[in-house]
């Protein structure tokens, strides 16, 4: 009988051992499941574009990483400090269509990167006196998605209602990486991290649906701008691209891609231990640029820095899961804006020595009321 009793045991922890293992196979499986829809979804492109403009990404696709590497970004590990003459430089801002698009797919290998479920939300500060250093990932900016109005009341009832509760569920927050060198001077770098979690559970982050990550994919880091001889890191400029539908738009009409920047800029007394910057982001086709506001509590903040309304394309799996998300509307939690031709025009002009896109953005409270005092007086604001 004890015989008995001893192969029963070893047969049950043999079988449970079994269970465990085929439990973590199925999770990993799941995982790199959703990582190759989420690859797969970033290389499909709609083949319009904003103002009337080919942008030829149509064919474009993922410029390769190491697969490895890959894996490390998702899992929100960051590599060594990299030295300023290292990253991407621009020398000027693709405030124009055809530059901007052009801009863009040659970033594709800067995509921001969504991190995998379970990772912490925040990495946490790091600063060390005298010795290059990486900062960390700090949320920049949250977003959030919510549906259509005109959309959601043709949407069949049990898709609408989970897809309204799931977006209300969770929110997006973009974290750029900071680093400094042993100056202590503080600069960003090129690598994006996405984080997406449950508002209840705002520390860890949790599984997103494809379209998620497909919309991550769209945010890339263009490079550090510089109008000097060395950069300072101060700006980083960004793109990021949606496809955007009107809200009266009929089934015949061709949805369009919508390219926009967002830029962000260290403020001229960001430190290690307290690197602030600023966080700028253009609409209308990068025709209007706003300073977003700050939050302290980003991400318990009721409400997010961006927020996109949005339509499906289309429903798969029986018509009852929605795919190819539209934009139909972006809101934007703004303090201050003013048209973009006045920054051009103030980097442009031909008098005396022109001021740089970082000292305009250092002073843009008081550009902002050039502006606005000239729209009273009637004069247009580009000149």
């Amino acid at each position: 009988m004890n015989a008995f009793l001893k192969i029963g045991t070893f047969v049950l922890l043999v079988a449970a051992i079994a269970m465990a293992g085929m439990e973590y196979v199925q999770q990993k499986d799941e995982e790199s499941a959703l990582e190759q829809k989420r690859v797969a979804a970033e290389n499909i492109d709609s083949n319009s574009s904003s103002d009337g403009e080919s942008d030829g990404l149509d064919a474009d696709t993922v410029v390769g990483k190491d697969p490895k590497e890959v894996v490390s970004l998702a899992a929100g590990i960051i590599g060594p400090v990299p030295a300023l003459s290292e990253l991407p430089v621009i020398d000027e801002i693709p405030w124009r269509g055809v530059l901007a698009n052009q801009m863009y797919a040659n970033s594709r290998g800067r995509r921001c990167e969504l991190l995998l479920p379970g990772i912490p939300v925040t990495s946490g500060l790091a600063a060390r006196p005298g010795r290059s250093t990486t900062i960390g990932r700090i949320p920049a900016l949250s977003i959030e998605l919510e549906l259509q109005a005109e959309a959601k009341a043709k949407m069949p009832k049990i898709t609408r209602t989970q897809t309204e509760k799931y977006l209300q569920q969770h929110r997006l927050v973009i974290e750029p990486i900071l680093y400094h060198d042993d100056r202590d001077r503080v600069y960003f770098g090129t690598d994006c991290r996405a984080a997406f979690f449950d508002k209840d559970r705002p520390l860890v982050t949790t599984k997103a649906e494809p379209m998620i990550g497909e919309s991550v994919g769209k945010f890339l880091a263009v490079g550090i701008f510089s109008s000097g001889e060395k950069p300072d890191g101060r700006t980083l400029v960004m793109a990021f691209r949606y496809v955007s539908s009107d809200k009266m738009m009929t089934g015949v009409s061709k949805p369009q891609m919508t390219t926009e920047l967002l830029i962000l800029h260290l403020r001229p007394d960001a430190t290690p231990s307290n690197p602030r910057f600023d966080m700028f982001a253009t609409v209308n086709g990068r025709e209007t640029i706003h300073r977003l506001e700050n939050s302290e509590a980003l991400l318990t903040d009721p409400m997010p820095t961006i927020k996109a309304e949005i339509k499906f394309g289309r429903y798969v799996m029986m018509g009852l899961y929605p795919a190819s998300p539209m934009v139909t509307g972006i809101e934007l939690r703004s303090s201050r804006s003013m048209p973009t031709a006045k920054l051009r025009l103030e980097m442009n002009q031909r008098q005396g020595v022109a001021p740089t896109l970082p000292e305009l953005l250092d002073r843009f409270d008081e550009l902002v009321e050039e502006s606005d005092a000239k729209k009273g007086l009637g004069i247009p604001a580009g000149t």
